[in-house]
C-alpha cells in the first residue's frame, strides 16, 4: 500500500547511505523488476493483489538468489514466520514496528555480504584442497581423519571412507608411533607448527614416509603431508655409500693418500656448507624475532598515549611474525591522534612499511605541525611516493588508513579515512559509519592521477560513545 511504503522510506531516510526505492505492486511488476536491475536488498508486503511474500521468496530465489529479502508485514503468526524464513527470507518487520526497519537492513546487508564472503571463500578452499598434489587433512584430536583430499587415496590406496573409518595411529608403521604421539602432544599443547616424519601403510602393504606439517585449531588439527620415500631411500643410499667409501679410503689409505685428502677435503667442505647454511638461517630467524621486538616495543609506546581513555582496547595478532598492519598515536596539547595502518603486504616488507609510515606520521605532526587529518594523510601520499621514487619506478607499495584526531575540549573527532571508514557509536543514533575516501596512500599509479583530495567529517561524542577502527583483516 503506498502509505505503507512512504513510512518505509521515511524510516530508511535515517540511514547514513544514499539508495534508489523502486516499488511494484503485482507479480509481473515484481518481475519486471528483477529484470530491470540488481537490487542490494528488496522489501516485500507478505500480501499482494494475487501474489505473496512466500512467492516473492520464491522467485528472489531463482533468479537473484544472492539478494536477501525482507518481509515486512501486519501480522506474522509464529508457524508463518518459520516457513517464510525455510523460505529464505533474512528476517522480517511487522508494520506497526516500522521504526525497527533501519536497523534490520543495515543486519540483513551485513549478514548477506557476510555470507556472500564466505561461500567465495569456501569454493576457493574447496578448489584449492581438489587440486593440491600434496595430501591435505583435517583431523581432530580424537585420533581420526575429518577431511582429506583425493591425494591421500592416491598416495597410499585406500579409500577415503577407509582412511576416515580407522584412527590414522592404524595407519602408521609401529616403530613411528611413540614419536607420532610425542608430536601429537605438542599439537594439543598449542604449538603452532609441527614438522615431522613418520611412515605410514600403503593398501599394498608397503610404507611410504610422509613429511608432515600441522597446525592446531581448538579442537581440530589442519595439516599437510608429502611423500619423502624416495627422498628417504636417497638418503639411505647416499649414507650407505659414504660408509662403503669410508672403508675403501681406510683400505687404500697408503696407495691413495693424495685422492684421500682430496676426497677428505670435499667432505669437509660440504659440513662446512651444511653448517653455513644452518648459521644463515639462524640469523635470519634472530633478525626478523629482533624486528619483532622493535615494532612491539613501538606498539607499547603507542599504548602508553591510548592511556589518556579510561575504556579502550587493541587487537593486533599478526599473520607473519611482524606484521604490516599497525595502529599508532600521539598525543600533541589537548589533540590526540590516532591512526590504524593497513599495509601492502605482509611480514618483513609489511613491517619495514609501518615503520616508516608511523615515522613520517610523527615527523608531520611534531615537526611540520600539521594537525588536519586530510593534510596529514596528503602529505603522507606524497611522503611515500618520494621515498620509495615511485614516479621513476613501478614500485606499488603503499598502505590504506583511518586517522582521527580527538579534541579532549570540545569532544569532537575529525576523521579521514583512505580507502578505511571510522564506527561510531551512541545511544542516541545508534550505530553509525563514517567511510572515508575511495583512495590509498602511496602507489606508482599516482602520478596519472588527478591530486588526491581526501575528504574529513566532523564527529561530536559525549561520554558512553564507542569509536572503533580496524584494517580490512579483522572485519
Amino acid at each position: 500500500q503506498e502509505n505503507d511504503v512512504e513510512l518505509a522510506k521515511y524510516h530508511l531516510s535515517t540511514l547514513d547511505f544514499d539508495y534508489t526505492f523502486k516499488v511494484a505492486n503485482s507479480q509481473r511488476t515484481f518481475l519486471d523488476a528483477l529484470n530491470e536491475f540488481t537490487p542490494d536488498i528488496i522489501l516485500s508486503d507478505f500480501k499482494l493483489d494475487g501474489y505473496d511474500g512466500v512467492r516473492a521468496i520464491e522467485h528472489c530465489n531463482e533468479f537473484l538468489p544472492d539478494v536477501p529479502v525482507i518481509i515486512v508485514t501486519g501480522t506474522l503468526g509464529e508457524e508463518l514466520a518459520v516457513e517464510i524464513m525455510k523460505k529464505g527470507a533474512y528476517d522480517f518487520v511487522l508494520k506497526n514496528k516500522l521504526s525497527n526497519l533501519p536497523l534490520s537492513v543495515v543486519k540483513t546487508l551485513r549478514e548477506a555480504n557476510e555470507k556472500r564472503e564466505k561461500e567465495k571463500n569456501s569454493e576457493q578452499l574447496r578448489i584449492l584442497f581438489s587440486i593440491s598434489v600434496d595430501m591435505v587433512a583435517i583431523a581432530g584430536t580424537d585420533g581420526y581423519f575429518k577431511t582429506i583430499n583425493e591425494a591421500f587415496e592416491k598416495t597410499l590406496g585406500y579409500t577415503k571412507d577407509e582412511l576416515l573409518s580407522k584412527p590414522f595411529v592404524d595407519f602408521i608403521h609401529q616403530d613411528d608411533v611413540a614419536a607420532t604421539y610425542e608430536e601429537m602432544k605438542k599439537l594439543e599443547s598449542g604449538a603452532t607448527t609441527i614438522s615431522f616424519t613418520n611412515r605410514y601403510l600403503c593398501k599394498d602393504g608397503t610404507y611410504k614416509w610422509l613429511e608432515w606439517n600441522a597446525r592446531p585449531n581448538k579442537s581440530l588439527i589442519f595439516a599437510i603431508a608429502r611423500d619423502v620415500t624416495e627422498w628417504k631411500k636417497s638418503q639411505e643410499e647416499i649414507l650407505k655409500l659414504n660408509s662403503e667409501l669410508e672403508n675403501k679410503v681406510k683400505e687404500r689409505t697408503k696407495e691413495l693418500s693424495d685422492a684421500n685428502r682430496l676426497l677428505k677435503d670435499e667432505v669437509l667442505e660440504r659440513v662446512m656448507i651444511s653448517r653455513k647454511l644452518q648459521e644463515t638461517h639462524t640469523e635470519i630467524q634472530d633478525s626478523i624475532n629482533y624486528a619483532k621486538r622493535i615494532q612491539s616495543a613501538l606498539l607499547s609506546r603507542y599504548d602508553q598515549s591510548l592511556k589518556n581513555f579510561s575504556n579502550h582496547f587493541a587487537y593486533w595478532k599478526p599473520k607473519s611474525i611482524v606484521s604490516g598492519d599497525i595502529y599508532w598515536c600521539q598525543k600533541v596539547g589537548d589533540y590526540i591522534f590516532i591512526a590504524g595502518i593497513d599495509c601492502t603486504g605482509h611480514g618483513v616488507p609489511g613491517a619495514m612499511m609501518s615503520m616508516m609510515a608511523s615515522s613520517i606520521l610523527d615527523k608531520i605532526i611534531i615537526t611540520s605541525g600539521i594537525y588536519e587529518p586530510k593534510e596529514i594523510l596528503h602529505h603522507l601520499d606524497k611522503a611515500i611516493i618520494d621515498v620509495l621514487n615511485q614516479e621513476s619506478n613501478q614500485v606499488n607499495d603503499g598502505m590504506d588508513m583511518s586517522l582521527f584526531r580527538i579534541d579532549t575540549k570540545t569532544s569532537q573527532i575529525v576523521f579521514s579515512g583512505a580507502n578505511h571508514s571510522l564506527y561510531h557509536y551512541n545511544t542516541n543514533d545508534g550505530f553509525l559509519v563514517y567511510k572515508g575516501s575511495r583512495l590509498g596512500i602511496g602507489g606508482y599509479y599516482s602520478q596519472n592521477r588527478l591530486i588526491k583530495e581526501f575528504i574529513q567529517q566532523e564527529i561530536n561524542y559525549q561520554p558512553g560513545d564507542y569509536i572503533y577502527f580496524t584494517s580490512d583483516g579483522y572485519y
